[in-house]
């Protein structure tokens, strides 16, 4: 039997064995697989939307804790959101779902001012639970900064902490397309 998936359910072509799955399912693996379903159909294809560049590495630990390096080193082509025709990003990281990574931290980087292409060289550290990784996505989520109204929405990447390598002496080059 085929894995049911959320895309499947809201089709116009829902199939009637895939709906009772999901509605059987658990809110905690309803969350997991949303957070699969979304880091896979994101990639490198472009958007328009802007590009990130980051570095990330996963280190095991011998305690069942493993170590997320992530080096935020800029981002590229972003969305002209205040009237100078620039912005003022500055971009959010997470481990999702936060159920499962209750200890992992919001992560902000700073704010650069007035650039589309800001360059960062932030370094971020998450510990996670190993057993947990097959689950996990680090979700970069870019704002403009607003110093009177909320900040703006610019956009996100995704990606699934399994298709990090484990234990490498080096810091894998990431370019990620930004998904409104």
């Amino acid at each position: 039997m085929m894995e049911p998936t959320l895309l499947s359910a809201l089709g116009p072509t829902t199939a009637v064995v895939d709906t009772m799955e999901l509605q059987q399912m658990e809110t905690d693996d309803l969350i997991i697989l949303h957070y699969k379903e979304q880091s896979e159909e994101r990639g490198e294809k472009s958007t328009g939307a802007g590009v990130i560049d980051l570095k990330l590495s996963l280190k095991e630990r011998r305690d069942g804790k493993a170590i997320l390096f992530a080096k935020l080193l800029g981002a590229r082509e972003l969305i002209a959101l205040d009237t100078n025709g620039k912005s003022d990003p500055f971009i959010q990281l997470q481990v999702v779902p936060h159920h499962l990574f209750p200890d992992c931290e919001l992560k902000l980087s700073t704010v650069k001012k007035s650039t589309l292409d800001p360059m960062y060289n932030e370094m971020f550290e998450f510990i996670i639970p190993q057993d947990q990784i097959c689950n996990g996505v680090l979700v970069l989520s870019v704002y403009d900064y607003d110093f009177i109204s909320a900040n703006d929405f610019e956009g996100e990447a995704m990606v699934r902490l399994t298709d990090l390598p484990r234990n490498s002496e080096q810091h894998v080059k990431w370019t990620m397309a930004l998904h409104r």
